[in-house]
């Protein structure tokens, strides 16, 4: 008798404590910083200031951290610009206007020259980006055991937290918006199982995909491409008068819910659509396709390579769910291509191939498929091992980057990838 059983309770349970644990024992800063910075500035903006205009925003940033962006971030119409999506900024409103009540019953003391940076805030950024997480987890699970079974989900979905990039920037990033994207690329995956597994549509069903494609849009741009999957699920077996009715209805539904990021850029940018950091920053004609997959600085699977499992998983699982995978593979090497364009493929300072986030649940679906084929004791015992290895790595590989044992910013070897990390959890008590 198992003892524990797999739904989505105990996922979110197991997820969260290890998350106050990790949190508990490391003891990471949740500064707002980096760029998730420019996430909270329009928030943090609209809510003191009742304004958007964030030159007030990036002048502490910048004297706070040595940084020159107040003139990087000049627009065209001579306004302070912002380079970061607004999505977060909504996400986190909820959260935020809880510490501004505790802010204000407990007086807690600011020493920062403007307000809503201290540490009510902090926290109430980091569980905002934990809330959402876990609800995209959850959301996963779900989807994963409606294609194979309870536990193959249960423990794919928890993998993914441990093996990937993400619990890095729930614990030491959470002003980021990773922990949102993935939330957004995981409903967007489940929606696009709901209409795999059921034939029936509405114009209500139409509505809330462009809806979810337009929220998908507001937390990271790109990820609009991970629409294209809930899309080819949903049209699948449609008539041509229905497919013009309902496209009709999703840009409505996108429209609904993405409009604030097009009245933000036409605010600050003067117009409607625009790059805000320039077309400068990329090249998609000279993508760094094979550094972006395999190289020590950040390469997504020469620091998480148990995602290989996962990849090898999807193609496997090709003839089970063609109109699913072939969509996903579409969507992850689009993901894959676009994120090797940019100018800093390896993501400046970060842990792994952070903006793969989003499509973490495309590795997944292919992990639960391995997983479902394990019938045996010997085959389970090894993928568990297998994994809980690949954990203990990753969260040596983090307290590694963290502590210094290995350099953020700047290049480092395959040979100080893979050694360093064990050296980092021996003196972890240090």
């Amino acid at each position: 008798m198992r003892i524990l059983k797999p739904t989505v309770t105990s996922l979110i349970i197991v997820l969260a404590s290890g998350l106050i644990l990790l949190t508990f024992f490391l003891r990471p800063s949740w500064q707002i910083g980096g760029d998730g910075f420019g996430y909270y500035a329009y928030v943090r903006s609209a809510l003191f200031d009742h304004n958007l205009n964030l030159t007030n925003e990036f002048q502490y940033f910048d004297a706070h951290y040595n940084r020159q962006s107040l003139s990087y971030y000049r627009t065209p119409t001579g306004k302070t610009g912002d380079p970061f999506s607004i999505g977060p900024s909504i996400l986190w409103l909820p959260f935020v206007l809880v510490a501004d009540g505790v802010q204000h019953v407990g007086h807690v003391a600011d020493p920062n020259p403007i307000s809503g940076y201290n540490t009510p805030y902090q926290v109430a950024v980091a569980l905002g980006t934990w809330a959402y997480a876990l609800l995209g987890a959850g959301l996963l699970f779900l989807a994963l055991a409606r294609l194979t079974r309870p536990w193959p989900a249960w423990w794919a979905t928890l993998s993914i937290f441990g093996i990937s990039p993400l619990w890095y920037y729930l614990i030491y990033g959470p002003s980021m918006a990773h922990g949102m994207s993935f939330a957004t690329g995981a409903a967007l995956f489940a929606l696009a199982v709901h209409f795999f597994k059921k034939p029936e549509r509405t114009l209500w069903h139409a509505l809330g995909l462009g809806a979810l494609v337009g929220l998908a849009f507001l937390v990271r741009w790109q990820d609009v491409l991970i629409g294209l999957i809930p899309l080819a699920t949903f049209f699948r077996g449609t008539l041509r008068r229905q497919v013009t009715e309902w496209c009709g209805w999703i840009v409505g539904g996108f429209l609904l819910v993405s409009w604030p990021q097009f009245v933000v850029w036409q605010k600050l940018y003067g117009a409607f659509l625009t790059i805000p950091q320039s077309t400068s920053f990329f090249s998609l004609s000279h993508p760094h396709l094979w550094q972006f997959l395999t190289s020590a600085q950040h390469g997504m699977f020469a620091v998480h390579p148990l995602l290989l499992i996962g990849l090898a998983g999807m193609l496997w699982a090709i003839k089970a769910w063609p109109l699913l995978i072939w969509p996903t593979l579409v969507v992850l090497f689009a993901e894959i291509y676009l994120n090797a364009g940019l100018n800093d493929w390896f993501g400046g300072a970060s842990f792994g191939a952070r903006r793969m986030v989003s499509v973490l649940f495309a590795f997944a679906l292919g992990l639960a498929f391995v997983l479902s084929k394990a019938h045996r004791l010997w085959q389970r015992a090894t993928l568990t091992a297998i994994i809980i290895i690949a954990m203990l790595f990753n969260l040596g590989l983090a307290v590694a980057y963290a502590r210094g044992y290995l350099p953020l910013e700047a290049p480092t070897t395959l040979h100080a990838l893979y050694t360093e990390p064990f050296r980092a959890l021996l003196h972890l008590r240090q």
